[in-house]
């Protein structure tokens, strides 16, 4: 599975479902220090290779059309 983590902050989502989901993450925020923030905490966290931390705008998302699938409302 490949989620995407929009608005990710520091990450804790996406090292939560890295980590107990066994998931890969994209995880974007729009702020610089939170990416780099995000990045230093996975890496000590040992799954910097399961999530791509990447500063960028929700509304202009730097993936290829398709790449994310939707989950069915529950």
């Amino acid at each position: 599975m490949y989620v995407l983590d929009l608005g990710c902050g520091l990450g804790g989502s996406s090292r939560y479902l890295a980590a107990e989901c066994g998931c890969r993450v994209a995880a974007i925020d729009l702020t610089p220090n939170f990416v780099e923030a995000a990045r230093i905490l996975t890496a000590r966290c040992g799954l910097a290779e399961r999530i791509e931390f990447r500063q960028a705008n929700a509304l202009a998302l730097p993936f290829e059309d398709g790449t994310f699938g939707l989950m069915p409302s529950p």
